[in-house]
């Protein structure tokens, strides 16, 4: 028997009863109900702390209904072909495998066992692969080396020559000794706060794109006013061999698109989000239900739409084309 606040239950406990672990007892919920880990009392199944219908906070399976388990949130089993749960969990008979590279034709290219891959980027010397815990894995000659940094990055790619990462706002390069240094306007001309990046295929060309942060001054009512204005604003660079390269065109762009370049400075394409379409350019045709995309060496697009937005973490170019990253999904044993 275990009594909280005077309550004391044994056996099953009913709705709005004590359960969890009471005086080294683990109390159970009664058929139908699931013990709250916020109150240590028992709840309808899939009601939320405010009586609505969802999931409510958990700290282990036991807490969830029949069926469910604990992923911070009581959650249904990620099934075959799913992404993996946050702690990577996944349903009976199901293991979650890591990320796995798809080339365009959908021909599994490379596999990662229990290993999250967040971006990839083709280099000179091969292809350099970023890890959820900021490591990087070198592919040299049919080979991986796990290299350690200092810094967790969100996104890498490849420039003249130089590693470059992105990690919030900041941007990065990669020393020689594997430690990420940071770069920001007064090392060369970029913006304020970075929002996305991408090179051309050749890696002579880098693009920046984000905000800049300008003052408006004025005076209202006998008091100074300023006002800070922040712009959607991208940098072209051109490669000169040095970390700091040269600024060869800037361009405001409208709303939150981003452009991912393709074959040289003068082929991207520019995607707006809000709207899943993207401009093809030079050509300026139309692209639809677009999540993320990028044109191959002779033009073409290759994209994935909403319907693989759950699987799919984003397309990047290597040597031999388009390829798919996906998060690590649920797959038999």
């Amino acid at each position: 028997m275990g009594c909280v606040n005077q309550i004391c239950v044994s056996g099953m406990a009913g709705l709005n009863q004590p359960c969890g672990q009471i005086n080294q007892e683990m109390i159970m919920c009664q058929d139908g109900l699931v013990c709250d880990p916020t109150r240590n009392v028992c709840v309808r199944s899939g009601v939320g702390l405010d009586g609505s219908t969802g999931s409510f906070p958990c700290q282990n399976d036991l807490d969830c209904p029949n069926n469910q388990i604990c992923d911070q949130h009581c959650i249904n089993p990620p099934g075959l072909s799913e992404r993996c749960s946050q702690n990577g969990r996944c349903g009976i008979g199901l293991e979650c495998s890591g990320s796995t590279i798809i080339d365009k034709d959908s021909n599994v290219k490379y596999q990662f066992p229990q290993k999250n891959i967040i971006d990839m980027s083709q280099t000179d010397s091969g292809i350099i692969f970023l890890l959820d815990n900021g490591d990087l894995l070198r592919r040299y000659h049919g080979h991986l080396m796990t290299i350690t940094t200092n810094v967790e990055m969100d996104k890498i790619v490849s420039f003249g020559g130089s590693l470059y990462g992105l990690r919030g706002d900041n941007l990065y390069y990669l020393n020689r000794q594997n430690r990420w240094i940071r770069l920001d306007n007064r090392d060369f001309e970029m913006p304020d706060q970075i929002t996305h990046i991408s090179t051309t295929i050749d890696r002579q060309n880098l693009w920046l794109q984000g905000r800049i942060i300008s003052e408006k001054r004025g005076e209202m009512n006998g008091l100074n006013i300023i006002n800070s204005l922040m712009n959607n604003h991208g940098f072209l660079y051109q490669n000169n061999g040095f970390i700091e390269p040269d600024v060869i065109m800037t361009v405001q762009l409208s709303g939150n698109d981003i452009r991912n370049y393709g074959r040289n400075k003068l082929t991207y394409l520019q995607i707006n989000p809000d709207n899943s379409t993207a401009i093809r350019s030079p050509k300026g045709d139309l692209v639809t239900d677009i999540v993320d995309g990028i044109l191959e060496r002779d033009g073409t697009v290759t994209k994935f739409g909403m319907e693989l937005n759950s699987t799919v973490r984003g397309v990047r170019v290597l040597d031999d084309g388009g390829h798919f990253i996906t998060y690590p999904l649920c797959m038999k044993y």
